[in-house]
């Protein structure tokens, strides 16, 4: 692994690796097994983005070769779990056993709306920015992508770790906001 990518690498392995939020802790594979219709459909499609996204991390902090065609199929299985396929699984009130949604999704819909998006763009960005060269991220960007949005057009331009800290960024954005702990 490149001795430059260190620095960046470490926020992956603090924050990167909370977005582990689709992957039950221990204890709780029991309370998604009651899940049922609309519920159980958006936690199946949650799972997947918390497995594409752990393994984007394992990726990128060497844990994993580097491979920039399966970190695009990856970034591809976020993106497409994200945005209206994402609000969908969200009808008004789901609120069935077992799910972690919060009633705060339906009082805040066009903030829950913009981060589903977000999280699509930031994936299909970062579907482009795979193949870039494996630089740190750091300084004001690195400030940027951790305290707010940088648009996908610039996404694109950068290494894909940026595009991968805004993926983590959103989801833990919507997650403290919307998700039962």
């Amino acid at each position: 692994m490149n001795s430059l990518m260190l620095p960046s690498l470490f926020v992956i392995s603090v924050v990167g690796l909370s977005v582990l939020f689709a992957l039950p802790p221990t204890g709780s594979v029991d309370a998604h097994s009651g899940a049922t219709g609309i519920v159980k459909e958006r936690m199946d499609k949650m799972k997947v983005i918390g497995r594409a996204t752990k393994s984007i991390s394992e990726q990128l902090r060497g844990k994993e070769p580097y491979d920039p065609e399966k970190v695009k199929v990856l970034a591809k299985e976020v993106a497409d779990h994200s945005g209206d396929a994402m609000t969908v699984l969200f009808p008004q009130n789901s609120l069935g056993h077992p799910t972690e949604a919060l009633p705060e999704i339906w009082a805040e819909w066009a903030e829950f709306e913009r981060l589903a998006v977000t999280l699509r763009e930031s994936a299909q960005a970062l579907q482009i920015a795979a193949d870039n060269p494996q630089l740190p991220v750091e300084g004001s960007l690195r400030q940027q992508l951790l305290q707010g949005f940088v648009a996908a057009e610039k996404l694109i331009e950068l290494p894909p770790e940026a595009a991968f800290i805004q993926i983590v960024q959103t989801c833990s954005a919507c997650h403290d906001r919307f998700r039962l702990e």
